[in-house]
């Protein structure tokens, strides 16, 4: 039962990022990102409705993680005031 339930999240979340491709223009198979610029184009690119549906689908624990690899390089593709909110977004929701 719960594999089915994540096959399930997992094609919602495919046709997601189908959907959302404009993110991610210049790659020919957005279901084969990585986390990080998944979170990066929505972060990025999206709206407040995206980010509660990754929020929905990798939950607060996960994105915090991602969001703190994504800070971490050297280069930040993040514009600093979405850096800014995130991170105070982040360091008061996410436990």
């Amino acid at each position: 039962m719960v594999k089915l339930d994540m096959q399930v999240k997992n094609s919602e979340f495919k046709l997601w990022l189908k959907q959302h491709k404009m993110f991610w223009w210049w790659v020919p198979d957005v279901t084969k990102l990585s986390e990080d610029s998944i979170l990066e184009g929505v972060m990025s690119y999206g709206d407040w409705e995206d980010f509660l549906k990754l929020k929905k689908w990798w939950g607060m624990k996960k994105i915090k993680g991602v969001f703190k690899q994504i800070i971490s390089r050297k280069r930040v593709n993040l514009r600093p005031a979405t850096r800014n909110l995130f991170a105070n977004y982040l360091s008061a929701y996410a436990a």
